[in-house]
């Protein structure tokens, strides 16, 4: 027998299975000019949308892919200066600012945290001279199978693009069908009749047309956290009843109203949108008319409320993080501990955040040398928390300058004085302040709104 776990699923009535991860199915067809991405019935060449949809039905997913996010940008790009004239910086930071390419880089790296990949149409100047990226939804392009030449040798890929897949074959009839070619860095085959897209996947998966996202095999479970909120929330409304059942006496239904009872029966009862919902059920006929009857508990909200736990620490472990890097609290109560806290995000961004960026930096100096603009550009990190002192630690260690340069940022300015022998008490005095556990809390306060910008960004 089977140790995997169940959850049907409410919007679709189909089990979700816990242990197996369906990985999408690619299909080439005679009369499409695209590989199919997904052949599930409800989800047909959309297996990107169905990855976009559980980014918006799971909390918990949806809330560690914008960390992830949030991560990898960091506080944007910026020049690595060395060996650049002032005007050289300046063009750098110019091309990056009227390209508007802070907004198109952290739209990519969402669509890269959220699938495996992003892409960029690039666009010319009126005189064809400078290009820029423009940020194209990843979810929305697909890829024409692999063609050869003669000598067989691939040719160069065809991608297709429009924000209705549904339609399958007859896509290409949308009005905003595209077709886009492979941007080449080169410069030996450009051509003005051409739109170019510059298309980058992961390839962790070794998935020859399309990526997979590298949270792959939570996928059931995120899938799952969206119907726990479905079946709380029903429950909820049905008054967290246990259930009805509901017996009419009106005779034994013949074969074909059976079985159309059965199919109605079938489509109602299952999912999360019926928790606490009545059952129904025919008898044979009798004078007693319509019996509801209480079903006794069988705790199931406990088991959802287990399962709720199970889901969480699923998701979180396919996706690498700790609940800490996302702001939820994390096992033993680390959520209460700084120094645990502060370190989980700095080995966030150390193995996961910072190898990220990597390809977004290639690709965006890639367009800096192809516009003949010299200059390397990198994101930056979000800057390290840095640990709060305890004022009376602090005073402890400090001698008098030091005590007076952290005052002197804080307002006060400390007269001198011939009596060195005891600075602290001595400063205290000259500002005429008891040292108090409460003014020792406000002075502290006072004293963390001192800090940098980079201080103060977490």
């Amino acid at each position: 027998m089977s140790n995997n776990i169940f959850l049907m699923n409410g919007e679709t009535g189909k089990l979700l299975e816990f242990g197996k991860v369906n990985l999408p199915e690619l299909k080439t067809e005679n009369n499409v000019q695209w590989v199919v991405f997904g052949t599930d019935p409800e989800w047909y060449n959309q297996y990107p949308q169905y990855i976009d949809y559980l980014s918006k039905t799971s909390p918990k997913n949806g809330a560690i892919l914008k960390a992830k996010t949030r991560y990898v940008y960091g506080r944007g790009w910026e020049v690595e200066k060395t060996g650049l004239s002032v005007s050289e910086i300046i063009e750098v930071q110019s091309f990056l600012a009227k390209a508007n390419q802070g907004k198109v880089t952290k739209k990519n790296i969402g669509d890269h945290q959220k699938h495996g990949g992003f892409c960029a149409e690039m666009i010319p100047s009126k005189d064809g001279k400078v290009w820029t990226p423009k940020y194209l939804p990843f979810r929305f392009v697909r890829i024409a199978p692999t063609q050869y030449n003669e000598d067989k040798s691939e040719k160069p890929a065809v991608y297709w693009y429009t924000r209705d897949w549904s339609k399958k074959a007859k896509a290409k009839e949308n009005k905003d069908f595209q077709e886009f070619h492979p941007f080449p860095w080169d410069k030996k085959e450009i051509d003005k009749s051409k739109r170019y897209i510059v298309y980058y996947k992961d390839d962790e998966y070794d998935n020859d047309t399309y990526p997979l996202p590298n949270y792959i095999q939570g996928i059931p479970y995120i899938d799952a956290d969206a119907e726990v909120g479905n079946f709380v929330k029903h429950n909820v409304k049905n008054g967290f009843s246990a259930g009805l059942l509901v017996n009419f006496f009106n005779g034994d239904p013949d074969d074909d109203q059976k079985a159309e009872i059965q199919e109605m029966w079938d489509k109602a009862k299952h999912g999360t949108d019926n928790a606490g919902a009545a059952i129904l059920a025919f008898n044979e006929q009798s004078d007693q008319g319509v019996k509801v009857e209480q079903i006794a508990p069988n705790g199931q909200d406990d088991r959802y409320v287990n399962l709720n736990n199970q889901i969480r620490d699923e998701i979180f472990t396919a996706h690498t993080v700790s609940p800490l890097v996302v702001g939820m609290k994390g096992d033993n109560g680390f959520s209460n501990n700084a120094d645990e806290k502060r370190q989980s995000k700095e080995d966030f961004i150390e193995d996961y955040a910072i190898p990220q960026q990597e390809p977004h930096n290639e690709f965006m100096n890639a367009v800096l040398r192809f516009n003949g603009i010299k200059g390397i550009v990198k994101l930056s990190r979000i800057p390290m928390t840095k640990p709060k002192v305890e004022l009376a630690k602090l005073f402890e260690v400090a001698d008098r300058a030091e005590i007076r340069s952290i005052y002197r940022e804080m307002g006060f300015d400390l007269k001198e004085t011939k009596d060195e022998s005891q600075p602290v008490q001595q400063a205290l005095k000259e500002l005429n302040i008891k040292f108090s556990k409460e003014q020792d809390s406000e002075i502290i306060q006072a004293f963390s709104e001192c800090g940098t910008e980079d201080e103060k960004y977490i």
